[in-house]
Formats: C-alpha cells, sequence, structure tokens
C-alpha cells in the first residue's frame, strides 16, 4: 500500500505538473496580481463546520453581529491573500479526479470582495511530496500548487481571529485606575492616581501615598491581558445575572481625549467559581477566562505601597543621625555630616565620651543600604501593636535629621526594628519555618513561625510627614542594617 501510494504522488507530481511552455511560464507568480490588501472590503470564508464573514473598515464579524476580531490576524489573512503565488501548474483535471485533489470538499475557501468583484479560491489537499496545496480559483479549470505556509497562514477559523486582547489600555496615557469591590468586607475600593510628574500614588481613607510601581503595572497587566479561554455569544441566565451583580468593577481614566474604559468582572457561580465573565461597559460581547488574574483585587491598599521608602530622601540633605539600642547606653551615639570647609563625617558617643572620624566609606555603604530597605509588607490596621512587635523596645532605633529640619521639632524619618515575627514573649525565638517572600498573589504577608536565623522581623518607618507604619523586613535587610559603633571607627 506504501508503495502504491508513493508511486502515486511521484506520478501526480511529475505527469500533473506543467505541460507547456505558457504554464511553465506563469510559476511562481501571484494567483491574483490586480489584488491589494487596502483594496479588499470584506472576506468570506468557509471550511468543513463552519464560517464567517468580516467587512472593512473595522473588520468585525456578521455573526455574531459586530462582534470584534484581532487586527494582526486579519492583516495577516489580506496580506498573504494577495501576495498568494503558485508554484506548479495542472492543466484541467480529468473527469472525477476532483477526489485527488481535494476540491471537491475544499479544506478552505477564501473569497475576498472589492468594489470591482470577488476572487474566490478553495484549498484541497496537500501534495505529498512537496507538502503544497492543490488549490483552484473559481471559474478557471486549472489546478495550482501553492505554498503550504501561506495556506497555513490563511486558513483561520472563526475562533481563531476573534480578538485575543479586548480589554487593551495604553499604560502611558492612564491616568487613573479604580476598583469597586463588591462583595468584599474590606476597603470598598482602590484607587490610584498618577500626578503631574509622572509618580502613581494609591489611596487610602483621606490619604494618599506613593505606590510601588512594578505591583501596580502587575494590577494593570493582569487585568488588561486576561487570557480569552472562551466567547460567550449566547450567554446563559446564570451568566447574565452573575455580571449584573458583579464581584469587581474596574474603571481606567486615560488623558487627553483617549476614550476612558470601563469593564466588569463576575466569577462563575460555585462550582465554577474558577471561571470568569468579563465585559467591557461600552460594547455587549462577554469573554471567559481564568479567575486567578483577579487576585491583587483582593488585597488591601497596603500591599500597593511603596515598599522602599527611604529612597526619597538623598543623603545629602542629612544633618546628622541618632542611633541607639534598647539597655545599651554604650550604643547610643550621633554621626554628624561634615561641618562647613570638612569633608569627614564624625561620630560623637551620648555619654560625650569620645568624638572622632568615622570610617567613610563604612558609612557610605551602610547609607547606601539604608536608601535601598526594602519593605517587605506593611501590617495591617489592628493586626499587631507596637509592644506585641517589640517597638516600644528596639533592637535598633535610627533617626534620621536633615538641614532644613531643626532637631527641637522632631526626626526628618525614622527606623526602628523590634522583634522576630513569631517571636513571642518568654517563647525565645520562633521555631524552624521557611522565610516568607513578599507575594503579591493573594498569600498570607505575615507568618507566625520561622528559623531563627532566617525569621523577618517587625519595624516601624516614620515619614518625614510624621505618619508611623508598622512594616515587615526581611532578615537579610536586618543583616545589612545592624550596625554597632565601632563597625564605623576608622581604628575598630
Amino acid at each position: 500500500m506504501l508503495i502504491a501510494l508513493s508511486v502515486g504522488g511521484v506520478y501526480l507530481f511529475y505527469h500533473q505538473s506543467p505541460k507547456n511552455g505558457s504554464e511553465l511560464e506563469d510559476a511562481g507568480k501571484q494567483v491574483f496580481p490586480e489584488l491589494t490588501a487596502e483594496s479588499i472590503t470584506r472576506l468570506k470564508v468557509s471550511y468543513p463546520g463552519g464560517a464567517y464573514e468580516l467587512r472593512a473598515p473595522h473588520w468585525t464579524l456578521l455573526d455574531p453581529q459586530g462582534a470584534p476580531t484581532d487586527e494582526s490576524t486579519v492583516r495577516t489573512i489580506l496580506e498573504n491573500f494577495t501576495k498568494l503565488t503558485f508554484h506548479n501548474v495542472i492543466g484541467k483535471p480529468e473527469q472525477n479526479n476532483d477526489d485527488i485533489y481535494g476540491l471537491a470538499t475544499p479544506e478552505f475557501v477564501i473569497m475576498a470582495g472589492t468594489t470591482s468583484g470577488e476572487k474566490t479560491i478553495s484549498f484541497g489537499k496537500s501534495h505529498s511530496f512537496s507538502g503544497r496545496r492543490y488549490a483552484q480559483i473559481q471559474g478557471d479549470e486549472r489546478v495550482l500548487l501553492v505554498g503550504d505556509t501561506t495556506f497555513r497562514l490563511l486558513s483561520k477559523k472563526k475562533e481563531d481571529i476573534r480578538t485575543k486582547r479586548p480589554l487593551q489600555v495604553n499604560a502611558d496615557q492612564l491616568v487613573e485606575v479604580i476598583v469597586e469591590r463588591h462583595r468584599r468586607q474590606m476597603e470598598s475600593a482602590l484607587k490610584f492616581h498618577r500626578e503631574q510628574d509622572g509618580q502613581w500614588f494609591v489611596e487610602s481613607g483621606n490619604d494618599s501615598f506613593l505606590a510601588e510601581h512594578a505591583v501596580l503595572r502587575t494590577l494593570v497587566q493582569n487585568l488588561t491581558q486576561i487570557p480569552i479561554t472562551g466567547y460567550v455569544d449566547q450567554p446563559t441566565e446564570n451568566v447574565m445575572e452573575r455580571l449584573a451583580n458583579p464581584d469587581y468593577s474596574v474603571h481606567f481614566k486615560l488623558d487627553g481625549n483617549a476614550a476612558s474604559l470601563s469593564i466588569i468582572f463576575a466569577r462563575g457561580a460555585e462550582k465554577e467559581s474558577e471561571r470568569l465573565y468579563f465585559r467591557r461597559l461600552d460594547e455587549n460581547w462577554i469573554y471567559e477566562g481564568p479567575a486567578g488574574n483577579l487576585a491583587l483585587l483582593q488585597r488591601g491598599s497596603d500591599t500597593f505601597r511603596d515598599r522602599t521608602p527611604f529612597d526619597r530622601y538623598p543623603v545629602t540633605d542629612l544633618r546628622s543621625i541618632e542611633m541607639k539600642r534598647a539597655g545599651d547606653e554604650q550604643e547610643a551615639f550621633t554621626v554628624f555630616s561634615p561641618a562647613k570647609g570638612e569633608k569627614n563625617w564624625r561620630v560623637e558617643r551620648k555619654d560625650g565620651g569620645m568624638t572622632e572620624t568615622i570610617n567613610q566609606e563604612s558609612l557610605r555603604l551602610w547609607l547606601k543600604e539604608f536608601a535601598a530597605l526594602e519593605v517587605l509588607a506593611y501590617a495591617k490596621s489592628g493586626e499587631i501593636d507596637r509592644e506585641s512587635a517589640g517597638l516600644n523596645e528596639p533592637v535598633l532605633e535610627v533617626t534620621f535629621f536633615t538641614n532644613d529640619t531643626a532637631k527641637q521639632s522632631g526626626a526628618s524619618y525614622q527606623l526602628l526594628v523590634g522583634k522576630m515575627v513569631g517571636e513571642r514573649e518568654g517563647k525565645g525565638a520562633p521555631r524552624r519555618q521557611a522565610e516568607p517572600k513578599p507575594s503579591i498573589e493573594g498569600e498570607e504577608m505575615l507568618p507566625t513561625q520561622f528559623e531563627s536565623t532566617g525569621a523577618p522581623r517587625y519595624g516601624q518607618i516614620t515619614l518625614t510627614n510624621g505618619e508611623a507604619l508598622i512594616v515587615i523586613i526581611s532578615s537579610e535587610t536586618w543583616r545589612r542594617l545592624d550596625r554597632h559603633l565601632a563597625d564605623f571607627l576608622e581604628n575598630k
């Protein structure tokens, strides 16, 4: 049987190939040289089990009426249709030979319409040796062999051309993002806005705080790039009910004259809870995707706060730094910036017992680490108090004063470092467990037990506006900041 098929293929390739000079001259030429992608105003495609039709200029589907398509995919079809070339010409097929070429029941039929008429071509089977496709133009008796690569770019079913990105948003034009949470027993909304200088802020109550751009960017991407797993053209009563009472409403406000975008999201009911239905409020099309993309919407506003709070304060503005440790007067000292005409920082112990120049490189590296301090998480309101976090008697207290802040009026900004997370009064170090990572996927941010050598610690940051926040810092951050007086001295 295999030998017979091979022989048949050789016969077709060599005996059903060009037989005269005029046909040889046509080889490698365009099938529709008179067409351009811009001249096509409609497309009609049919294949076993399906069909669709598109119309310019927006190239939306006729069924379902007006459904948006993927612009890139439609452009690929138009361009490859007009550039389609044939490599071999077979004369008029012998009677009953249609089945050999697969043109009696073609795999794809594509019609391109212009203002002056229509061009239709049918694609049949694949040639057994060359891999090219048999094709035939409507009204032409000849059978052509066209490239299989081009055929694959043209042979798109309806689901292939439907839009893949219905929620596209130009991030550079965003000026405001509002997330309304209709089923959460917490903050009713997440609000973000962009200032004139390009900085994003997250709003909490009547205040607004610098936002962590990476986390906000992830949120926008998760919402606007949801992978579509289905198109709900005939929604059930249950789906319509879910969308009438959605879990979330998201509003993207854009600058200039760009149209804003609002979307509603609803999880499937009960057993379909991992299924997500969503639609734009300016359209009626309903899409289906994975509910996992909404994980960030379940978080509080603190999740989106800037995680490097001290990098906004330049070292050049510092006048002095006070450091002390609870119960250790020997470790209470102040580092002063160079006085006018001097180059070096100096240190003075609180008891007045010592004033000397410090190791400038050690201080420079420590200040660099401090500016890069990254918060693992902000403690939720009421989750833990100062005493429980060990902040009333901190293991380290660092206070920074700037040149434009009078010392007696209070600190410019401050860091307190308290207990290890999970440590309890009288229970010593917490037991073995891995250190948490700053997750943005909906995991718990404040675990209760950690390995003593790698446990994160509670801390408190106080910003220049007087706001004090309990935070968690990693054990690695603590290791880099944990410096004693001797570490800064020239001759330690």
